[in-house]
């Protein structure tokens, strides 16, 4: 096993991920005040480096990605043209699911607000 040695808020936060921490030079823990021990000198395992894997986020809070706008109006017009769904994905950079659901969504939105007949 293979330690790195760590100090002071490294030890908190790689206690907060839940790793392993090893205390060196271990003597009676009774005397020990809180100062004390955080002097202390402190060693996790090194991780071996993974070639495959890349390497960790450096800002893991970032926002996720805002969703692409899509152009309806054109997304119906090259359905109204024939174009299959698969087609109208490749063209507008989306998936043909977006494209089934978004068509189905927009004709049911124009089948429910067609104003009935009125019986005179």
């Amino acid at each position: 096993m293979s330690l790195e040695r760590i100090t002071g808020q490294r030890v908190v936060d790689e206690l907060k991920a839940g790793r392993m921490v090893y205390m060196l030079q271990l003597t009676d823990i009774t005397s020990l005040t809180i100062a004390d021990w955080l002097l202390g000198e402190f060693a996790i395992e090194e991780q071996p480096a993974d070639p495959e894997s890349p390497p960790p986020d450096p800002n893991p809070e970032k926002q996720p990605a805002k969703r692409k706008k899509l152009d309806w109006g054109k997304i119906q017009a090259l359905h109204r043209a024939g174009w299959s769904h698969e087609k109208i994905a490749d063209e507008m950079g989306t998936t043909v699911k977006t494209v089934a659901t978004g068509l189905s969504k927009l004709r049911k939105k124009t089948e429910n607000s067609v104003a009935p007949e009125n019986d005179i």
